[in-house]
């Protein structure tokens, strides 16, 4: 993992990162419901957002070996040396 990885993860598992997944993902939901058709199919995706930024969720972690909950993130890199 690189400094700048770690640095996004500690980033989306701060309140920083959960509110700005819920802001994007309110953004994606009112703009495929003004605009209809085929934007619709970004309702699903910013439903995911909102979702993993209530529940602290960090959908990269798993990508990185991490675990998915944020506060177990920023537990875990607080102690993770680099190489």
């Amino acid at each position: 993992m690189t400094k700048s990885t770690k640095r996004v993860l500690l980033f989306m598992s701060s309140p920083y990162g959960r509110w700005g997944r819920i802001i994007v993902g309110s953004a994606m939901i009112v703009s495929a419901v003004l605009t209809g058709g085929i934007a619709l199919i970004m309702l699903p995706f910013g439903a995911l957002m909102i979702f993993t930024g209530t529940m602290n969720l960090c959908p990269m972690g798993p990508m990185y070996r991490q675990p998915l909950k944020g506060e177990k993130i920023i537990e875990n890199m607080q102690t993770y040396q680099l190489k």
